[in-house]
């Protein structure tokens, strides 16, 4: 139960052949972590949540999931909505969890 195969699986999602499984992907749960300390109306900004992630849960790097950019997990996730729209005076990329996202 020590192994880092095991523990891939069971803390980051990752299977030991690399295959994600992004519900439970501890990326995922950090993204999921940082919306609910920061939505603003049902919303979150990716580059604060990304913020919040680096500081929180520095381990949970898109690199660790095979991904160059965080609106790359958050699309190969499947987990999330993402848009770009101006929400409280502030443009950027904002994300929430999808209605219909497995978990």
């Amino acid at each position: 139960m020590q192994s880092p195969q095991f523990l891939g699986m069971v803390v980051n999602g990752i299977g030991p052949s690399g295959q994600i499984h992004w519900p439970v992907a501890g990326i995922v749960g950090a993204l999921r972590k940082a919306f609910w300390k920061l939505s603003i109306g049902g919303w979150v900004n990716l580059d604060a949540a990304a913020r919040w992630v680096s500081e929180h849960q520095p381990e949970q790097i898109p690199k660790k999931y095979g991904c160059s950019r965080w609106r790359q997990v958050i699309h190969e996730s499947e987990q999330f909505e993402l848009h770009r729209f101006t929400h409280n005076g502030q443009f950027g990329a904002w994300f929430r969890e999808r209605s219909n996202a497995t978990g």
